[in-house]
């Protein structure tokens, strides 16, 4: 690792407004590995420059052949669901959650209900908002609540996981999906999700 590529990393950092210790928390990288990179004592292993990267990515920072750029918002469009469901794939990891308000399956493809089954298979959890009265599910009753029917937008369902949102809407006939990548977003839409599926129905008060 080169000295123009330790000033990158240590000025990102810096940029962000981050302590070591912070970065080694959301990193798994200790303070001192952290410490001794910077001051150019060492060099550092692939997978562990790696992991620093992972974490100034993920808040804003995208790293270019000169240098760096603040990107808060990375934004994305997707004609096909099945398209979001790869990126949720490659995204999440067992234990993770993807999450979904105003859902409805019985749009879904056949493709899309596999892909579903898949993720699950791999431990992903996928909770749903559903329109009261709809009983249509492909997944266990415990990861669904259902919302009144004025709540529930019937053509535009949110999909949320890790630092990613998607709002799906229709345009000129097309299915259209835009994706935001920005941490605040998400957790924000998170917050959002959790405030229907706190107030929504089990499936035995439907």
């Amino acid at each position: 690792m080169n000295d123009h590529q330790i000033r990158i990393l240590r000025a990102a950092r810096a940029y962000l407004g981050l302590k070591q210790e912070e970065v080694a928390e959301r990193s798994g990288v200790t303070v001192q590995t952290i410490s001794n990179l910077e001051s150019e004592k060492s060099d550092g292993a692939d997978r562990t420059l790696r992991k620093l990267r992972d974490v100034y990515e993920g808040l804003g920072i995208m790293f270019t052949g000169s240098g760096m750029e603040y990107q808060p918002y990375k934004t994305a469009f997707f004609e096909n669901f099945l398209d979001v469901l790869d990126d949720v794939e490659d995204t999440l990891k067992k234990g993770d959650e993807l999450l979904l308000h105003c859902a409805d399956e019985r749009r879904n493809t056949e493709a899309v209900t596999e892909k579903f089954k898949l993720l699950r298979e791999k431990g992903i959890r996928i909770r749903m908002t559903y329109e009261e009265g709809n009983n249509f599910i492909t997944g266990v009753k415990d990861d669904y609540r259902w919302i009144d029917k004025e709540l529930f937008a019937s053509s535009q369902v949110e999909v949320v996981y890790k630092d990613k949102y998607f709002f799906h809407f229709q345009d000129e006939g097309r299915n259209i999906f835009v994706m935001t990548k920005n941490k605040a977003k998400a957790n924000s839409a998170k917050k959002e999700f959790e405030y229907h599926w706190s107030r929504g129905k089990k499936w035995e008060n439907v």
